[in-house]
């Protein structure tokens, strides 16, 4: 137990992290949270990755954060662009992703790399956020995953400490070398959603586990995110269900589950059209133009997946 002791002590002083920052449009926040980033890490690798914002937010980072690892995008092109840029310079062990309206108030590195420690088939470790909403706090950051109407979903799941199907991009932990096996995150799913569930599943397909930690918590100001700023209502649900048909077509091989879903399918459309709901069918045209590029996605993951759909579907029936 000692000698086990010495080597966990040993690999937790050995382990680095590189904490990457996508911002988009968001220089009031990163003046606001990003000195609580540098607190907490203050001597690791901090990679802020602008993408093309229009305000001043490249300025800021120039002129008041010297010490950051700035990359500067010419063309907006995404949360998944964004972060994978910044993973692909990255040098370090562990891989924190923290979105800009993410604030830290205590210190969650240690908590970090123990886990990573002393587990090795840790893929990623979602945190506790205490998520601010409309004057309440809602704790997230553990989501479940269930097969229904032909379709894939997904929802949060009880805030306690357990396996969680995904890692929220906005506020996790990741084992970079496992995470470059798999590719990273998928750019299709650009410009938000999906992408950090379509990592989940591929993760636990690929025999890897993900945890929800609770008591790594972190402050997600969840209103003020880009998202919400530079998006439609309409824009964001046809882009949420293209992403979510994508997720299927791209990822889902149990024959069974096929079927269910070429027969709800089009009755979704359908039900959508008559409730005047074209995001729905929109969303649907914007995933059939996208076909190409599943069927090369489908060919490239298929080499890392050890487990069956209904494996990994099984492993989340009493994650409510």
């Amino acid at each position: 137990m000692v000698a086990c002791a010495n080597i966990i002590n040993l690999m937790e002083k050995e382990i680095k992290i590189s904490v990457v920052i996508p911002n988009y449009n968001g220089s009031d926040l990163l003046e606001k949270n990003l000195p609580s980033v540098l607190k907490i890490f203050p001597k690791d690798e901090i990679i802020v990755v602008d993408d093309a914002s229009k305000d001043e937010s490249v300025a800021l980072l120039r002129n008041n954060f010297p010490q950051i690892n700035l990359i500067a995008l010419k063309s907006n092109c995404g949360f998944a662009n964004a972060v994978n840029a910044g993973i692909k310079i990255s040098t370090s062990d562990i891989i924190v992703l923290i979105n800009t309206d993410v604030r830290l108030d205590s210190d969650i590195r240690n908590s970090i790399v123990k886990s990573f420690a002393s587990q090795s088939d840790l893929f990623a470790i979602s945190f506790g956020e205490r998520s601010h909403e409309g004057g309440k706090i809602v704790i997230r950051g553990r989501g479940t995953i269930r097969f229904n109407r032909g379709l894939i979903a997904h929802k949060k799941a009880e805030s306690t400490r357990g396996s969680s199907l995904w890692a929220s991009g906005g506020s996790a932990a990741f084992d970079r070398q496992k995470l470059a096996s798999l590719g990273l995150f998928d750019q299709i799913y650009s410009p938000f959603y999906w992408e950090d569930v379509d990592l989940g599943w591929r993760a636990w397909k690929a025999g890897y586990k993900i945890i929800f930690d609770p008591s790594i918590q972190i402050d997600h100001y969840h209103r003020q995110g880009s998202i919400k700023k530079s998006f439609s209502d309409f824009q964001i649900r046809r882009i949420t269900f293209r992403n979510q048909l994508i997720f299927f077509w791209e990822n889902i091989s149990d024959v069974r589950f096929w079927l269910t879903h070429l027969i709800w399918l089009p009755l979704l459309i359908l039900l959508a059209l008559k409730d005047s709901n074209l995001a729905l069918p929109m969303g649907f045209v914007s995933a059939l133009i996208k076909i190409p590029q599943i069927v090369l996605k489908r060919m490239r993951s298929k080499i890392h997946f050890k487990l069956a759909d209904r494996e990994v579907l099984k492993k989340f029936e009493e994650v409510s």
